[in-house]
């Protein structure tokens, strides 16, 4: 689908909720190998792949002098290209170019949906923590010491998932627990600071 504004090609973007079409920046996610993705060109459906999918599509767009529509983009392990290719080697016409018939439609619809699912279902859910300093951030301005701290320690609540003391850590005082303590220490005596 082109936006008629930019003449950009847009596509459905995996992250989004319920599979609304989207500009993709590219999509992104560290279980994913590669993407597949189908474009119609009139009656005809490329099935391609790439690392970097929208790339891909704008260059296939350029070249072409009809609007390419993205029918979906879905990650590998949902819909692996030389799977779709044997798969559908009875619509082929050339190369990478398949007869848009029902049965390869109705396969990009079902698997444009499992994308759409395995998106919602992997996406963060919302931390009460979070929203309450954020909350508490904006409710403060982003500028004054509650909301910097506020800042600093949602910063700091976002490395804890992967955080690993480092060696050269030697003291407790040089730990991410400790100065996360110290933040909400801060905060404390901030808000009481305030009533």
């Amino acid at each position: 689908m082109t936006d008629s504004k930019n003449g950009q090609t847009t596509v459905n973007d995996p992250r989004t909720q319920a599979g609304a079409d989207t500009e993709l920046t590219q999509p992104r996610s560290p279980d994913v190998r590669g993407w597949t993705y189908f474009v119609r060109d009139g009656d005809m459906i490329k099935i391609g792949s790439s690392m970097r999918p929208r790339d891909r599509i704008g260059a296939l767009q350029t070249g072409s002098s009809r609007s390419l529509e993205t029918l979906a983009i879905v990650s590998m392990e949902i819909a692996d290209e030389f799977g779709t290719h044997q798969r559908f080697s009875h619509l082929r016409v050339r190369g990478e170019w398949f007869r848009a018939e029902p049965d390869l439609l109705q396969f990009i619809k079902k698997v444009k949906a499992q994308m759409t699912r395995r998106a919602t279902s992997s996406a963060p859910k919302v931390d009460p923590v979070m929203t309450g300093l954020l909350l508490m951030r904006k409710a403060h301005g982003a500028d004054t010491p509650m909301g910097c701290a506020c800042s600093n320690l949602a910063e700091q609540i976002q490395v804890m998932a992967t955080y690993e003391r480092p060696a050269w850590a030697t003291h407790e005082c040089q730990t991410l627990p400790w100065m996360m303590e110290q933040q909400m220490k801060r905060i404390e005596a901030l808000k009481s600071a305030n009533n």
